[in-house]
């Protein structure tokens, strides 16, 4: 009688898959899109991802904060601060310790 077995492949065998891009299960998200920045974040500060509506979520509302802050404050960000912005607010909404803080002096 054949021992039964299955094929289990060693992890090194499998493809290296980063945190982020396995979080949408194949599915590609363009390097620039908003979600996929603060997914970057997520994966920076090495946090628990959430799922993918509250991800959208949050990012809808990153964008809003970021549009009124600018807005409020006459001036027209470079790409630079628009980053600075947008990953300050994910790491303070995601960990929201104050010594964490990217504002933190």
């Amino acid at each position: 009688m054949p021992f039964p077995y299955s094929i289990v492949p060693f992890p090194s065998d499998l493809p290296a898959v980063k945190p982020v891009e396995a979080y949408f299960y194949g599915r590609s998200i363009p390097a620039l899109s908003p979600v996929r920045r603060v997914l970057d974040v997520f994966a920076d500060i090495d946090v628990i991802i959430p799922e993918q509506d509250q991800l959208e979520s949050l990012t809808r509302l990153a964008l809003q904060a970021q549009e009124l802050y600018f807005a409020a404050v006459l001036f027209e960000p470079d790409a630079s601060q628009l980053d600075h912005f947008l990953y300050a607010f994910i790491r303070l909404c995601a960990a929201p310790d104050p010594s964490s803080s990217p504002f933190a002096l």
